[in-house]
Formats: structure tokens, C-alpha cells, sequence
């Protein structure tokens, strides 16, 4: 039954029959490494190598939040993106990103520190935010707090949170805002939207749609062997399709200056350290720490959005595919958070260091639970695989600079899929009308006035329209 998974350069043991999970060392923190643990998958590389603009679109906002130079903000991006990898290579079935949905949050804060403050104020606020969401991560994996949060959780309130998220990522998409755009590159990283719609968006976003859940769309993976093989790629062709019509419309500018630097990045760590890390420009001040308690506390708030996330993805793919148990520990999710969050030891992300990339996910999954085991052998090599691409094509700047003005089709597309995806999972977990109003309340609350009030207000119509109701009926149910 899996013979073709030695074709595939995999010489470690197969599972065993049923749904049980793929080898690996180790009891809770579980090392899989490729071609011992799992074979790679080529799809999701080269899906992973397109999409490099989704990470790289983050280097304008790094330059102009830090004063930083291309090479360094590159630098950030390339280091960061590989200790992502640290969750799938330890157990934990994530395709790790940014806290999103707070960025714009995060650079309010740091813009609270000006130059008055001192030439590196805002670095040094920024460490101090990153420091404080890397001891949340920490208690809550430590204390075992993560998992039990997840499991206390009210249905309406998981609901409201997803859809929240969902929310706020269709207006990121969608929103006429075209003032963020700075040297071609996308201003989305700092929440605005898309601009003027263009034609060339519209159908990479509807032909990706298309791939990833039309119902006619898996019935043609069926009969027809090419398109199978072209929805094998999930969303690249649609951005590659996408990025052509752009081009040919006059929407995307051509790309510029491909040769120009050479073929290969090299990153500058020891400059990046010098310009960024506390141990080189000063530590952050009591105040700076002080201050940035409640912008901490929002940003875990988001992320464990993200933890729900990632459970409904991949509950729904188990449910799919009975040869692989994929098992999600919240605990585990949030220490590797943590640990990535200690980057702001050597550098400050502005983004953050969240527990999922909800988009990435996405694609890994949807590919994972439409193939059978011949087609993709293990979640694990379609998420690392996926990694890998990403990461590899970073080093080659000319395929960068290929690629670069095509960034805000790139970034959209994963910000929709986002969207789409948050709002039909926050439906599947509601179950009364009570329910789904509630969940419609926190999740506008969420899109429009931040995590603190939708989480608070959130509690409150639970406690006053489910939880006392439920509470009455238990002596009637103990007597039947």
C-alpha cells in the first residue's frame, strides 16, 4: 500500500495499518527529520518556492519601523522563517507564521517610543513587547494552561474568535485603500487593503477558490488527469495565471534590476545582531516593559485564534484520512511560540512569532486531506516541504526579484483563503441560533474594535444568555 513512498526517497518505517501516527523520536517533544521520518513532497515545495513573497512582504515595514537596511531586513526574514520549521520538526503539525492580525497594534506601540526616547527606542520597545508574549507562551505551555484553555472554551466563543479573524482578514483584502503602498510594496503588512480591485486579483483569487473547494473541482481531479495534476499545486498556478494577466494589463510592473545584486543572498547576521540585539544597542527600559504588558496580552489573544484554528484544520482532516492520526497539543504549539519568540534576544520581528500561518496551513491541508496515501504519504512531509521551498528560494535573489511585484496577489490570496476558511469553520462548531448570534457578536466585535473588547463582551453575552440556562437544567436532567 505504500510502496511509492520509497520512490520518494524515504527509507524510514512505514506507519502502522490504521489511524496511528507517523514514526518519530522522542516522547512529547517529537523529532521527525525528512527521509528518515517522512518523504518529501514536491508539490508543496514548489508551491512553497512561489509563495516566498507572502514572508518577504513583511521587509518595508521591518526598514521603516527599525531604520534598517534591505540586506538586514532580509536577513530577519531568511532567520526567522527557518525557526518556524522548529514546530513540524518537533511534533507539532503547524505551518508557523506571525501574530497578523495585530501588526498594525504592535507598530501603535513602538511608535509611542520616538527618537526623544533614545536612537534605538523603538527596537528596544519592540524587544520588550516580543519578550513579554515569549513568557505567555511559556506559562501557558509549562502550566498546561494552553490545552485547558482550548477544552474550556464555550462553542460561541471559539465560534466568535474564528469568525472574527475571518472577518478581519476579507476587509484587509478588500478594503480601498491604496495610500499603504510604498516602493511597490505591498501595504497590507500594516492593515490596509488591496486598493483599486484589479482584474488580475480577481481571477487568481477565483480560480484558487476554485481549486482548493469547488465540488466540480474534485470531481475533474477524478476525470481528468491534467487539471489533477495542476490542482496538485494548489494555489501557485492561479497566482502564476494571475501574475500574467497583470503584466499584460499593465497592473503589476515588470520586475526590475534581477541581476543586479548577484545570484546569491548571503545573510548579514553579524550586522543584524549589531543593529538590533539588546546585548548590542541597551536594554529595554522598566517602562518600555511596563507599557508593554496589554499589547502582550492582546497578541496572545489573537494567537490562540490561531490555535483554534489549527484544531479545526486538522480534526477535519482526520476525519478524511483514517491511515494518519495527526494530533494537535496546545501546550506543545505554545512553547515552540515561545521559544521563536526569543529570537528578540538577537532581533525584535515585528510581526511576532505566532503558532500558525493560517493561509500556509490551509494549502498543506487541503492537499493532504484530497490525496490518498500513494499521492501524499504524511501531513508532515506536505508542511515541511512547503517550508522548504519558501525558504530555499530566499537565497536566489534573482527568482526574489522575479517574484517581488507580484507580492500583494501573493499576500492576498493567503489572506483570503484565511478569511474563507475562519468563517466556515466558526459556522461548523455552532449548533443553536443562541449560539450563532453570539458567535456573529464577538466576531464583528473582534473585525472592528480589537481582541480586549470582543474577548470581554464575549464573556459577558455567555454568562447572560447560555450559561445560567444551562446551569437550570441540570437538576431537571438529573431527575429524568
Amino acid at each position: 500500500m505504500w510502496g511509492r513512498t520509497k520512490l520518494r526517497w524515504y527509507i524510514g518505517k512505514d506507519r502502522e495499518p490504521g489511524e496511528t501516527e507517523q514514526p518519530y523520536w522522542g516522547g512529547p517533544i517529537r523529532l521527525r527529520l525528512p527521509f528518515i521520518h517522512y518523504p518529501l513532497e514536491w508539490p508543496d515545495f514548489i508551491v512553497g518556492m512561489i509563495l516566498c513573497v507572502v514572508p518577504l512582504s513583511i521587509i518595508a515595514a521591518l526598514q521603516n519601523s527599525f531604520g534598517i537596511s534591505y540586506e538586514i531586513a532580509l536577513t530577519m526574514v531568511i532567520v526567522y522563517h527557518f525557526m518556524a520549521m522548529l514546530h513540524t520538526a518537533f511534533g507539532d503539525p503547524s505551518v508557523a507564521g506571525w501574530i497578523t492580525a495585530g501588526i498594525p497594534i504592535y507598530m501603535a506601540f513602538i511608535l509611542n517610543y520616538g527618537t526623544d526616547a533614545g536612537p534605538n527606542a523603538s527596537i528596544q520597545a519592540m524587544i520588550a513587547l516580543q519578550l513579554i508574549v515569549a513568557l505567555i507562551f511559556f506559562v501557558m505551555a509549562f502550566s498546561g494552561g494552553a490545552k485547558k484553555l482550548v477544552g474550556l472554551v464555550p462553542p460561541a466563543i471559539k465560534s466568535g474568535i474564528l469568525l472574527g479573524a475571518g472577518i478581519a482578514a476579507i476587509i484587509r483584502v478588500w478594503q480601498n485603500d491604496s495610500s499603504g503602498i510604498q516602493n511597490g510594496v505591498s501595504k497590507w503588512v500594516i492593515g490596509g487593503g488591496i486598493g483599486p480591485i484589479s482584474i488580475s486579483f480577481l481571477i487568481a483569487v477565483i480560480l484558487s477558490f476554485f481549486i482548493l473547494w469547488s465540488p466540480r473541482s474534485l470531481e475533474y481531479r477524478k476525470k481528468n488527469k491534467l487539471f489533477s495534476w495542476i490542482a496538485m499545486y494548489g494555489i501557485a498556478p492561479t497566482f502564476l495565471i494571475g501574475y500574467i494577466v497583470g503584466l499584460a494589463l499593465g497592473e503589476i510592473q515588470m520586475p526590475q534590476g534581477i541581476f543586479d545584486n548577484g545570484w546569491f543572498f548571503v545573510p548579514k547576521l553579524s550586522s543584524t545582531f549589531d543593529a538590533l540585539s539588546p546585548f548590542s544597542i541597551g536594554w529595554p527600559t522598566a517602562d518600555m516593559f511596563f507599557g508593554a504588558i496589554s499589547t502582550a496580552i492582546i497578541a496572545y489573544i489573537l494567537a490562540f485564534g490561531d490555535i483554534l484554528i489549527n484544531q479545526a484544520l486538522v480534526e477535519e482532516a482526520n476525519d478524511i484520512r483514517k491511515d494518519e492520526l495527526v494530533v494537535v497539543d496546545p501546550n506543545r504549539s505554545n512553547f515552540w511560540s515561545g521559544v521563536r519568540n526569543l529570537s528578540a534576544l538577537y532581533f525584535p520581528f515585528l510581526p511576532l512569532a505566532g503558532p500558525l500561518w493560517t493561509g500556509g496551513q490551509a494549502l498543506v491541508i487541503n492537499r493532504y486531506k484530497n490525496s490518498t496515501p500513494n499521492e501524499e504519504y504524511s501531513f508532515w512531509g506536505g508542511a515541511t516541504s512547503y517550508f522548504w521551498g519558501m525558504g530555499l528560494i530566499m537565497f536566489i535573489y534573482p527568482l526574489v526579484l522575479i517574484v517581488q511585484p507580484a507580492l500583494p496577489i501573493g499576500f492576498g490570496l493567503t489572506m483570503a483563503i484565511q478569511g474563507y476558511l475562519c468563517t466556515y469553520l466558526a459556522m461548523e462548531i455552532v449548533g443553536t441560533n443562541i449560539e450563532r448570534g453570539i458567535s456573529g457578536m464577538i466576531g464583528g466585535i473582534l473585525a472592528t474594535r480589537g481582541a480586549t473588547w470582543a474577548l470581554l463582551l464575549g464573556v459577558l453575552f455567555y454568562i447572560a444568555m447560555i450559561y445560567e440556562r444551562k446551569k437550570k437544567k441540570d437538576p431537571e436532567e438529573e431527575n429524568n
